[in-house]
């Protein structure tokens, strides 16, 4: 968005020295919210944001609002020359684009600062597990896709998802108008589930039903549209364990490390996600299930509140290792996290 610059200075008090905060006359400027048809938008929250970096060590302030009335309209009575960054925002809308920016200098009084906000659209359906049951324990989402110079297209979620209820719905709000795909995925396995052994175990799933992101439908949605009935299955698919042992740098078990295991992004396409999370027990030794053949991170982390206690220093960078599933139990995986320097 183009910047607005003013057209007022203080050439004489520049001329004399330094001006005392107290000498410079505030700036004031107004303008309206409006949405995609050019009707006001009353009870938009209207933000002012400082561009000028803070000096170090002190905290940010909080924006200086507005709220647009009936009209649309808003003013901002008294602002201290500078350059702004300036957003609005209401539930149930969307921003279009990149903030309005200005600059404002002293004495100045602006007007046609004008804010589009655009109605936000959303996606509803259903999701089922692999034998057509209502599934409850589901993450959904919208995404989209974004070409990467020089690197495979990725996908960026979008929007607010709500569900799925017990009866499988879910809805996803807040999206501005575009093309997205959607995703579901199972529940992240955490520490407190126990690892089941080999066998099969839905997997992410791209609507209307493939693990293929190429073979995807993607749904188009309009401003203050919904997008109904999208309703889909997880795929199966064969799934092994990933299970080995956290050392530290003597050899010795690490116990209470955090274990997470994640997909490694690959190709066009490729939706990186975190299969389970667990925690090494006294033995340091983990295991986390349901992992589907291909390629990994594993990543090892002690927590903070029980590093000390075992000897590993609180603020130690993850250890991380490449590992690949391969239609097989996967079960020497040996991480090395560092011990607390003495």
């Amino acid at each position: 968005m183009p910047l607005i610059f003013a057209s007022i200075a203080l050439v004489g008090a520049l001329t004399r020295g330094s001006v005392s905060q107290d000498e410079i006359a505030p700036a004031r400027f107004f303008g309206r919210v409006f949405d995609d048809a050019n009707a006001p938008v009353a009870g938009a929250h209207v933000l002012l944001l400082p561009e000028s970096r803070r000096p170090p060590g002190t905290a940010a302030s909080p924006p200086v609002q507005a709220v647009s009335d009936q009209d649309g309209r808003y003013v901002f009575a008294r602002v201290a020359p500078g350059q702004y960054r300036v957003e609005a925002e209401k539930p149930g809308f969307v921003r279009p684009g990149d903030p309005v920016r200005v600059v404002l200098l002293a004495g100045q009084v602006l007007d046609g600062v004008n804010l589009c906000l655009l109605r936000g659209g959303a996606i509803a359906g259903r999701i089922l597990d692999p034998a057509g049951r209502p599934l409850v324990d589901a993450r959904v989402t919208a995404l989209r896709r974004l070409a990467v110079r020089g690197a495979p297209d990725r996908f960026v979620p979008v929007g607010q998802s709500f569900g799925p209820n017990d009866l499988g719905e879910f809805r996803i709000t807040g999206l501005p108008p575009g093309t997205y795909y959607i995703s579901a995925a199972p529940r992240m396995q955490t520490a407190f589930d126990t690892p089941g052994p080999s066998g099969t175990a839905p997997i992410a799933t791209f609507y209307p039903g493939t693990a293929d992101a190429s073979a995807a439908q993607t749904a188009t949605v309009a401003s203050g549209q919904t997008v109904p009935d999208i309703v889909f299955r997880l795929e199966l698919a064969a799934a092994f364990v990933v299970s080995g042992i956290a050392v530290d740098d003597d050899g010795r078990p690490a116990a209470g490390v955090t274990i997470e295991v994640a997909e490694t992004p690959r190709g066009a396409g490729a939706m990186p996600g975190t299969i389970g999370v667990t925690r090494t027990d006294d033995d340091g030794r983990f295991e986390i299930g349901n992992v589907p053949s291909g390629m990994y991170t594993v990543i090892a982390m002690p927590p903070i509140s029980s590093s000390v206690e075992h000897g590993l220093q609180p603020v130690t960078p993850p250890t991380q290792i490449h590992v690949t599933v391969a239609n097989s139990d996967l079960t020497d995986v040996r991480l090395v996290v560092q011990r607390r320097v003495r």
